[in-house]
């Protein structure tokens, strides 16, 4: 395993630039870890937020390494490789800083880097599964791996995130700015109040996707691929005028909106009707449109790949009909025939 380890990272490290995709959500999440561990530190300098960036890629080295491995591998040497360097590794870890005080007193890399660096592989290993699930069949694989699951997903996690850090903080209307900091060992001590959060926020992320949804499958789908530009803005522009104040009235109701004087989300003075609010849905739809545009680009190319492909099937298996020995001793037999008949057909 160990000799496996090495030469995985003499691989990595010599072929860098061709495996930068492959360790993206991993550096993504090496990234997202040192900053809410800078953010944390009450007087960040420079000095710090090196030292911290620094530290985590040292410790978060067997992630990228595992990962990488387990992208090249197949199978259950794939999936060993992985659960070593996402399971066992902070096992390990935790063991170390357990026994060895100096260790723990140096390790910085807690569960909540090790769920962000494990959530990232697997995205990735979701989104390589599903470029080859799109190769085949429509299944249901490929509805649950969809635009629609991942943006689902995000928000999820989004809401649980925000939860956590609320949880984190007391009295976290009050106190401001937040400590992007999640303790599990607090949602677990004090779950009633980590899901009085998580509900609310989870109601914010069913909005958020209730504007994703509308966008996609009724201003863009519906109104911008069969009507042009002008309908879809002004679907656009209808959906912003009529429906921000409702959903604004919604959010308002929550009773983290009712702490302080002003409000969580959207406007922050408790009116439904403040300008804020409709330049919330505008941006909201403004940020999805080009992601699902470009998605819906590379679905369309996908379909018409498939098409292609099985166009080309079809005219293959044709010609082997044309050529298969009975249908070939069929066409002589008849031939044969003719010419005993001295036909003009033969």
């Amino acid at each position: 395993m160990a000799a496996l380890f090495i030469q995985g990272f003499s691989n990595m490290v010599f072929n860098l630039r061709k495996n930068s995709l492959l360790l993206l959500p991993i550096f993504a999440a090496l990234l997202l870890e040192a900053a809410i561990r800078f953010l944390s530190y009450q007087q960040p300098d420079a000095t710090t937020y090196l030292a911290v960036h620094g530290q985590l890629l040292v410790e978060m080295l067997p992630f990228f390494v595992c990962h990488y491995l387990a992208s090249t591998l197949s199978g259950r040497p794939a999936l060993l490789i992985w659960l070593s360097g996402f399971i066992g590794y902070p096992l390990l870890s935790n063991i170390l800083a357990h026994t060895i005080h100096a260790y723990g007193q140096w390790l910085l890399l807690e569960m909540q880097g090790v769920v962000l660096a494990i959530v990232a592989s697997v995205l990735w290993f979701i989104h390589k599964f599903y470029g080859q699930v799109k190769q085949g069949p429509r299944s249901w694989i490929a509805h649950l791996l969809s635009l629609d699951f991942m943006v689902a997903l995000s928000l999820f996690l989004w809401a649980f995130t925000m939860a956590g850090v609320f949880l984190y903080t007391d009295n976290p209307m009050v106190n401001q700015p937040l400590q992007m900091i999640i303790d599990f060992n607090l949602i677990v001590e004090q779950l009633p109040l980590f899901m009085h959060y998580f509900w609310q926020f989870s109601l914010m992320a069913l909005v958020l996707f209730g504007v994703y949804w509308f966008n996609r499958y009724v201003l863009i789908r519906r109104l911008l691929a069969m009507h042009g530009l002008i309908p879809f803005l002004a679907g656009g522009l209808i959906f912003i005028l009529l429906f921000s104040t409702p959903i604004s009235a919604l959010l308002l109701l929550m009773p983290l909106n009712n702490v302080t004087d002003f409000t969580l989300l959207p406007s922050e003075n408790h009116n439904p009707f403040d300008p804020f609010n409709s330049q919330m849905t505008f941006w909201l739809l403004m940020f999805s449109t080009p992601i699902i545009l470009a998605f819906e680009r590379k679905s369309q190319d996908a379909r018409v790949a498939d098409i292609a492909r099985r166009q080309t099937r079809t005219e293959l298996q044709m010609l082997q009909q044309q050529v298969n020995p009975h249908f070939l001793f069929n066409t002589l037999n008849n031939l044969y025939a003719l010419c005993l008949e001295r036909s003009p057909q033969a």
